[in-house]
């Protein structure tokens, strides 16, 4: 039922498991992920010349 609706409509009564639910979608805008890698000495695959350690990562 959630998968069918736009931004801002508002479902029909539905069951579940849980009892009955309404479903407003939102429109959240867009979406960013990121991820920062720090390596630090003795990690998995990092070189020698890397000499940080974890606490300073």
């Amino acid at each position: 039922a959630a998968a069918a609706l736009k931004p801002g409509d508002i479902s029909a009564v539905v069951e579940s498991n849980y009892g009955f639910h309404i479903i407003q979608r939102r429109d959240l805008g867009a979406v960013t992920a990121q991820h920062i890698l720090i390596r630090f000495a003795g990690a998995y695959g990092c070189p020698d010349s890397i000499t940080r350690t974890r606490d300073e990562a």
